[in-house]
């Protein structure tokens, strides 16, 4: 098998056997991706992240022992790698789970199958795999060591003699809440300009 050909390697965390099932099936499906192990909770997934060193793991919010957002802050405090949350629902509310989890590192949220209905399956499969494919193309080392983003000054272009409106327009994708919680403290408080994230 050629280096192009091989598919990475993911590792499956939810206290649900069925899930467990599920998801496998999914990822085993692709030409991309294999399970080359499972957890059943987050004690069980830190071992297996050590034993095994997957690419990427696909983690469960709400587990006995230790639940989905602990294990997460210890997958990236302790061996960084990308980390795609597998929730029922999200609340949607104060306590919703997704923001928090993207502040952890996490670099998708997505939503379980509700059961044993293809249709549903299917169409949670695709976005599943899509945010694999995603979270191949995220460099996590030095993660929490992120550079201090440098400003270099221009002098305004004015051609009408009108001084011209400032902005900064900052945009994020996979991973933006971190980023973004590094480059808005270190923006200069004097900042004479719009922000718009």
């Amino acid at each position: 098998m050629t280096s192009s050909s091989r598919r990475h390697t993911v590792l499956v965390v939810d206290d649900s056997a069925f899930m467990r099932k599920v998801v496998t099936e999914i990822i085993d499906g692709s030409e991309s991706f294999r399970v080359i192990g499972t957890a059943r909770n987050g004690h069980d997934a830190l071992r297996q992240i050590h034993a095994l060193d997957p690419e990427i793991v696909t983690l469960d919010v709400e587990m006995p022992e230790l639940d989905g957002l602990q294990t997460l802050g210890y997958i990236m405090s302790e061996t960084p790698r990308p980390v795609v949350m597998l929730s029922a629902a999200a609340s949607g509310g104060r306590d919703d789970p997704t923001i928090r989890a993207l502040e952890l590192g996490a670099l998708d949220f997505v939503r379980k199958p509700s059961g044993p209905i293809s249709l549903d399956i299917n169409s949670v499969g695709a976005i599943l795999l899509e945010s694999l494919r995603a979270a191949l193309q995220v460099n996590l080392r030095g993660v929490g060591m992120l550079a201090r983003p440098r400003f270099v000054a221009h002098a305004p272009v004015s051609g009408s003699g009108r001084s011209a409106a400032r902005a900064i327009a900052i945009a994020a994708s996979t991973g933006g809440p971190r980023a973004l919680a590094e480059v808005v403290p270190a923006l200069p408080a004097d900042t004479d300009a719009a922000i718009l994230i």
